[in-house]
């Protein structure tokens, strides 16, 4: 393993039940699943278990819990080698479940998440698990609960990569901790209507490299004020539900390898386009060529 090659991923773990059709079910109707899956999932989860397999070391801070299905995911993340900091363990905390539909014919996916739950509060004892590592990731969810977490690794000079799936109430109180921002298509602040103006609101907002992840075309990265484009290699896609967390775990793993904002983003982008070919957030690693990479 690189020296260095620690990472912290804080946020939203999910059970994801996932259910292929040949196209996507109309209003009232019944549709039969060409395929089904569950795995665990969640965008902080999903990017550690990412870094955990490319041969990083990864810890998880996020809530699971003891209910139903905790103990699915926690099995998921053993058997990765992720190391769980669970911020609700205990039995009254459901882990939230996601139902996918993905259309055979498009590849695309469709999320209905369960209701947000009553946020944990098991802040206190985290800091210390997470002294030696250089980076932590986080997708925005419990950054209020873990707030001090996150200013105390800042402060001792670690780097923050932001996860911007959405903009989400914290965000903005978030963004002076960030030095590295990769954000979906979808990440809007308020007022923003374009991908040039987001590069630009981070930018002004101090995050010194940001990028915009947009599904198939370019990725469009800043790093310092100088822009720049990646292209996406086309291929034909089989389930796109996780692309996006995958791409952030790569990111991470490639980063911390050779420090470099651009050329880690094109080799994560790789990664990424790889797990778009195949069914599940991870029957990709069984085509994944270590030494190409």
């Amino acid at each position: 393993m690189p020296v260095g090659a620690e990472c912290v991923f804080l946020g939203r773990s999910t059970l994801d039940l996932l259910y292929q059709v040949a196209e996507f079910p109309r209003e009232d109707s019944k549709a039969m699943a060409t395929r089904f899956l569950a795995q665990a999932g969640g965008p902080a989860l999903n990017a550690a278990v990412t870094f955990a397999f490319l041969g990083g070391a990864a810890r998880l801070i996020s809530a699971v819990g003891r209910a139903a299905g905790s103990e699915f995911v926690k099995a998921e993340l053993r058997r990765f080698g992720v190391l769980l900091s669970d911020i609700c363990d205990d039995e009254a905390f459901s882990l939230p479940v996601s139902s996918v539909v993905i259309n055979a014919a498009s590849g695309s996916r469709t999320i209905v998440n369960a209701p947000v739950l009553p946020r944990p509060e098991r802040e206190g004892a985290l800091p210390r698990t997470i002294t030696s590592a250089p980076l932590l990731l986080t997708d925005g969810f419990y950054a209020s609960e873990c707030s001090g977490l996150l200013h105390g690794f800042h402060a001792r000079g670690g780097e923050i990569c932001l996860d911007g799936g959405s903009w989400k109430p914290d965000t903005n109180g978030l963004l002076p901790l960030v030095s590295i921002a990769i954000c979906s298509e979808r990440f809007r602040p308020p007022g923003i209507r374009s991908d040039e103006e987001t590069l630009d609101y981070l930018a002004a907002r101090g995050v010194p490299s940001a990028a915009i992840t947009r599904g198939a075309s370019a990725i469009l990265g800043c790093e310092r004020g100088r822009k720049f484009s990646i292209p996406i290699e086309r291929v034909e896609s089989v389930d796109t539900l996780a692309a996006g967390d995958i791409l952030h775990g790569a990111f991470c793993w490639y980063f911390l390898r050779g420090g470099n904002f651009e050329e880690s983003l094109r080799s994560a982008s790789r990664v990424s386009t790889l797990s778009v070919q195949f069914f599940g957030a991870r029957e990709w690693m069984a085509h994944f060529d270590r030494e190409a990479s």
